[in-house]
C-alpha cells in the first residue's frame, strides 16, 4: 500500500519541483484565458473529423473564457491567428498576448465558432487566483489524473488482497479464541472435579 501511495505522489512532486525551477520570478505581462485543456488523441481528431485542436475540460469562472463563451467539451483550434495543436501552444498564444483582444476559433458540436476573448493580463510573478498557479500545477494534476489511472486496477489488487489477508486473520484469530475458551473450559471442568 505504501508504494502505491508513493507512486502517486511522486509525479506531482516532480511536475512542482520542475515548475518551481522553471517558474519566471519576473513580473512581465503574460496573457490569461481561463481554460484546462487536454490534448486530443488522433482517433479523436479523426472522430471529430479536424486536423488538429485541443478539448475544453474546464473553463474558469469569471474568466475571458466565460465571458467569451467557451465551454466544456469545446474544441479549440486557433486564437489569435495561431494554431493549436496541443495545450502547450493554447498557453504560449495566450500568455503572448496579454490584455490583448483575440479570436478563439473552435469546434462545437461539430461546428466551426468564432468568438473573441479579451485575455486578461496578469503578472508572470503573482498568483493567478483559484484557477491557475503559478508554474504549472495543470500538468501536474494531468499526470497525478494519469498516475492513478495507471496504478487504479494495481492498487484495487492490492486493496483485495489486504481486505482477504485481514479476513483470513481475522478468522485465525476467532478460531484462537474459539480454542482457548474451550481449554478454559476444560481447565475450569478439571478443577471442579479436583
Amino acid at each position: 500500500m505504501k508504494r502505491c501511495c508513493l507512486m502517486l505522489v511522486l509525479p506531482v512532486l516532480a511536475s512542482l519541483a520542475v515548475a518551481a525551477v522553471n517558474s519566471d520570478s519576473s513580473k512581465a505581462q503574460k496573457g490569461w484565458l481561463g481554460v484546462y485543456s487536454e490534448e486530443l488523441s488522433k482517433p479523436m481528431l479523426v472522430a471529430l473529423d479536424i486536423e488538429r485542436g485541443v478539448l475544453v475540460t474546464e473553463v474558469a469562472e469569471r474568466s475571458p473564457a466565460s465571458a467569451a463563451g467557451i465551454e466544456m467539451g469545446d474544441v479549440i483550434t486557433a486564437v489569435g491567428g495561431a494554431n493549436i495543436e496541443s495545450p502547450s501552444d493554447l498557453r504560449r498564444a495566450v500568455r503572448e498576448r496579454p490584455g490583448q483582444k483575440v479570436e478563439v476559433v473552435l469546434r462545437r458540436k461539430g461546428r466551426e465558432k468564432r468568438v473573441g476573448a479579451t485575455l486578461e493580463a496578469r503578472d508572470s510573478g503573482t498568483l493567478p487566483g483559484e484557477f491557475e498557479w503559478q508554474g504549472a500545477p495543470f500538468e501536474a494534476l494531468r499526470q497525478a489524473r494519469k498516475a492513478i489511472r495507471e496504478i487504479a486496477p494495481q492498487a484495487r489488487k492490492d486493496a483485495k488482497a489486504y481486505r482477504e489477508s485481514m479476513d483470513s486473520l481475522r478468522q485465525e484469530m476467532e478460531n484462537l479464541k474459539h480454542e482457548l475458551d474451550q481449554l478454559r473450559e476444560q481447565i475450569h471442568k478439571k478443577e471442579k472435579r479436583d
